[in-house]
């Protein structure tokens, strides 16, 4: 009888032991798998927000070249052509530009 509980108390203290053992490794590579999703995520968003900054980028240079157009045509009264070229631009841009988060 006693070494019936003998070997059953060694069991249950090498299960302890290695439960305690798993659960520290499952302590410390949690966080380690998290940060590849987390990276992940952020590598996708930062990339969004590059496309979006170029495409406000190009749309800004649109509009300035639009202002610029409008102050010549005001001045001397002429460059419709020019005035003509910068809107078709505008709507190429302002048609082509998405810059809503996906």
């Amino acid at each position: 009888m006693a070494d019936l509980t003998q070997l059953l108390l060694s069991l249950c203290g090498g299960i302890s032991v290695v439960g305690g053992a798993a659960a520290i490794l499952w302590r410390w590579l949690k966080p380690v798998l998290g940060v590849q999703t987390r990276v992940a995520e952020i590598e996708r968003k930062l990339s969004h927000d590059f496309d979006a900054i170029h495409s406000l980028a190009a749309l800004n240079q649109t509009q300035n070249l639009a202002l610029l157009a409008m102050i010549n045509h005001m001045i001397d009264g002429n460059s419709i052509d020019a005035l003509k070229k910068t809107r078709d631009r505008m709507q190429r841009e302002l048609l082509q530009t998405d810059v809503n988060p996906k």
